[in-house]
């Protein structure tokens, strides 16, 4: 699934529900066409993967 905002595009590749969420996601610049982030962004344990940038902060509530 593939959410826009502003000059971001989101996708989300991947999906897993456990006792937390865990989703495989990547992050693409629509104006420069550069991928900005692509990793596992996990819903509980922020500081193992998580997207700096200065600007925005993406947070993983719920994998649907």
């Amino acid at each position: 699934e593939n959410f826009k905002h502003k000059n971001l595009e989101i996708t989300v590749n991947k999906c897993i529900k456990n006792k937390e969420f865990a989703a495989f996601i990547i992050i693409n610049q629509r104006i420069k066409k550069r991928t900005l982030f692509k990793a596992w962004v996990l819903s509980e344990n922020l500081s193992i993967s998580q997207f700096l940038h200065p600007i925005y902060a993406i947070k993983l509530i719920n994998c649907e």
